[in-house]
């Protein structure tokens, strides 16, 4: 699959949970989390950025993207367990507390409207005359774990987004 086809195949935004998880289940969840509105937030963010998708978007600030041992680090997880979730499209069998550290290890902040704000334009890109583009993912191509790594991630999500 050419890069190109690979990056238009994924739009995020998808709903994740009605894929994954039973509506009767969903139902629960909802009415159980209606009553905070912060948790239910925060439950529709984390079913819109899947565990791959956090870290894909793991990097330092304007440059290169964050290792599995950088993002192990910052997150206390060891590092088999950070590649294990690096490598899932939903957050199912996570616990919530590994799922915390896992987002914090990336630097996502979900409860931070300003900081989702930034990442949701990013992935809802327009390219110059206004029309929407795939995410570019400019500073994953330049990494030398692009063909190894990044590519195949970000085609398991394009999959799962299907």
């Amino acid at each position: 699959m050419s890069d190109e086809r690979l990056l238009s195949a994924f739009i995020p935004g998808k709903e994740w949970a009605e894929r994954t998880y039973s509506k009767s289940y969903l139902k629960a969840l909802n009415d159980a989390l209606r009553k905070n509105k912060t948790m239910t937030k925060f439950a529709t963010r984390l079913d819109q950025f899947p565990p791959a998708l956090c870290r894909v978007l793991a990097r330092v600030p304007r440059s290169r993207p964050l290792t599995g041992a950088e993002v192990a680090q910052r997150s206390g997880l060891p590092l088999v367990t950070v590649e294990a979730i690096s490598q899932m499209t939903d957050w199912s069998v996570v616990p919530l507390d590994q799922a915390m550290a896992f987002l914090r290890g990336c630097g996502l902040e979900l409860d931070n409207a300003r900081a989702m704000k930034r990442v949701t334009v990013y992935l809802r890109g327009k390219n110059s005359n206004g029309k929407r583009r795939a995410p570019l993912f400019s500073y994953l191509k330049r990494d030398a774990a692009w063909a190894t790594y990044y590519k195949p991630l970000l085609a398991k999500l394009a999959e799962a987004a299907r």
